[in-house]
């Protein structure tokens, strides 16, 4: 039997209901008093004290609801003005408590914000400077059911009192929104405190009005939930004049009683089988899988909770004939498998002649190896290209117009991002949050920072060449492979390429592992941000100038390119722009350098 969640929302000081389902299948029940109640875990976060649009109640209300939780049975974890680490850890923990089943509760009082269709937590020191950093400078509300999904345990609930305005409405195109709206799944209940997409104020008492009406009905013996909320939405629509009215999407099944009263409860589901793990892993690196005709990605990858079974595999990847293999993965098995391609030799000796908006490129890039830290740079001829979001791509931003023509000179880029063990020869230390290995890029790493590092390379190297960073034009050029009409770096398959659309838990790769462009050039698209020399001005393409063109007029913020493994595919394209303040550091922001023939 599937297990039922309870996802409540709550846009205003809100505390929801435990609602214990079944279904209607043969399955036995007995009835079981509050306080003869299973397992019963949550989790509480407060989050008020923002440098911006600091917030009067979520740890009043945080701290009032630990407390009433407690007294109705649940072990309860409470946490106050969380980053986003401290936030995702804590996320976690109660993921690994919900393991021991029951029911789980989660709740959190503080800013939250809609963004792309879905719901955010925003965390204390975010830095969130525009609307394209909020997907991986936030939580995202999925995060938590994820938590709970694999738990597996019979009952969850999701209180979001996050309905307070957006703290960053200036700097946003879109302004201001409450939670986006959902609807209830069978035997669960969404509950708003006002109407969905409306936004509240934070109060002017020590909690929040739908807070306090809430607990103290939820505290009534043998009050049915449906009447619960039925008698606190009656209460606040009084006392806010009809400005405030409570909404709830219902689809329940069984009752439920915080305090008193008596519960339908089932039994546990039975034991699914053993899963299994594959790692799999392709020669050379950065194919695409295919299992069963479903593309799961490029290698390598690691798949866990597998069905045990037989697999059909196929790893493709241009250039190379494609392999397939068939696995067998057994009960509780971890099982490893390389997969080798040859590649493809043809006769041709000769390349069409490339379209006129091109670059000619040489035959064979050249490459030079720094001789002190080992960084690999790649040859780029230079030449003129259109520079923006063309016909190319898609999902255009306004920043990335209009598409003008600009011409390059010759520069080396950097083959890979900077990586870790560069970063320690050079600095003799390492910025980054996730240290995973000196192949992996370096990150935390602010623009300040940046030079400084140049600063010291250049002054090992006493004049014999320069590095430094990137312009936006001369990034965009090298992204596209020379100027070519490419949406990303190597291509129109960002899964190809990019390192892409996952979990703040996993981090960034090590360097090299996907797929390179045309010139040879690894993880231009995703993996990490990169920071480039230019200050960030939002029409700066219609202010560039045609040759060599450096943005360096009025403003601080510089700008970064390229997105990150939590980008989604419209942030890793290469006409995506993206910026920070010289001074921010954030643990999916690094550098590529360029060295000046």
């Amino acid at each position: 039997m599937s297990p039922k969640t309870i996802i409540i929302f709550t846009l205003c000081m809100f505390v929801s209901a435990v609602i214990f389902a079944a279904d209607d299948r043969g399955i036995r029940r007995k009835k079981k008093t509050a306080a003869q109640s299973e397992n019963r875990v949550a989790l509480v976060i407060g989050n008020g004290n923002y440098e911006s649009s600091p917030l009067r109640n979520p740890v009043n209300d945080v701290r009032a609801m630990s407390e009433t939780l407690g007294k109705l049975g649940f072990e309860v974890t409470k946490q106050e003005n969380l980053g986003f680490q401290e936030m995702s850890e804590a996320i976690a923990l109660f993921g690994e408590k919900l393991l021991q089943g029951g029911v789980g509760l989660f709740y959190y009082a503080g800013h939250g914000i809609q963004y792309n269709g879905k719901n955010y937590l925003i965390p204390i020191g975010s830095g969130i400077q525009h609307e394209k950093q909020v997907k991986y400078r936030a939580v995202d509300a999925g995060s938590v059911l994820a938590e709970m999904d694999n738990a597996r345990n019979r009952m969850n609930i999701v209180i979001l009192d996050a309905c307070r305005d957006n703290p960053f409405a200036r700097s946003f195109r879109t302004g201001g929104k409450g939670l986006v709206s959902m609807d209830a799944p069978v035997g669960s209940m969404i509950a708003y405190a006002t109407a969905p997409g409306k936004t509240a104020s934070d109060g002017s008492g020590k909690n929040g009005l739908y807070t306090s009406e809430l607990i103290r009905e939820m505290q009534k013996p043998d009050m049915r939930l449906v009447d619960v909320f039925d008698n606190t939405r009656r209460a606040v629509r009084k006392q806010t004049g009809g400005k405030q009215i409570p909404w709830e999407s219902r689809a329940l099944e069984g009752a439920f009683y915080f305090a008193g009263g008596s519960s339908e409860v089932i039994r546990p589901r039975p034991q699914e089988p053993s899963l299994g793990r594959l790692s799999l892993e392709t020669s050379p690196s950065g194919a695409a899988i295919y299992i069963g005709g479903k593309n799961m990605g490029n290698t390598p990858l690691l798949f866990g909770k597998l069905k045990p079974g037989r697999y059909e595999i196929r790893a493709e990847m241009d250039g190379y004939r494609a392999e397939e293999k068939t696995v067998t993965i057994g009960k509780g098995e971890d099982a490893k498998v390389t997969l080798y391609l040859d590649e493809i030799v043809t006769t041709t000796t000769t390349r069409p002649a490339p379209a006129a908006t091109t670059t000619t490129l040489p035959a064979r890039a050249k490459e030079w190896r720094e001789p002190v830290t080992g960084m690999e740079f790649v040859y780029v001829k230079g030449g003129c290209y259109e520079m923006g979001c063309g016909s190319w791509t898609s999902s255009c931003n306004g920043d990335e117009k209009p598409v003008h023509t600009v011409c390059l000179d010759d520069f080396y880029m950097g083959k890979y991002e900077v990586t870790q063990g560069e970063w320690k020869r050079v600095m003799g230390n390492d910025l980054s949050r996730f240290k995973k290995g000196d192949n992996h890029p370096v990150e935390e790493v602010s623009w300040s920072d940046a030079k400084e590092f140049i600063r010291k390379l250049n002054a090992e190297k006493r004049g014999q060449y320069e590095f430094r960073l990137p312009s936006e034009a001369e990034w965009e050029y090298a992204c596209r492979s020379g100027g070519k009409a490419e949406k990303y770096s190597g291509g129109s398959n960002a899964d190809r390429v990019a390192w892409h659309d996952e979990e703040y838990s996993g981090g960034h790769h090590a360097v090299g592992t996907k797929a390179p462009n045309g010139l040879g050039i690894y993880d231009m698209s995703g993996n990490i941000y990169e920071w480039c020399e230019d200050i960030y001005d939002r029409e700066a393409y219609s202010k560039h100038r045609r040759n060599n063109p450096i943005y360096a007029d009025g403003g601080s913020d510089r700008v970064d390119r390229g997105g990150s493994w939590s980008s989604d595919p419209a942030g890793v394209r290469c006409a995506e722009r993206s910026y920070y303040s010289p001074a921010y550091r954030f643990h999916d922001l690094g550098i590529r350098l360029v060295r000046t023939p």
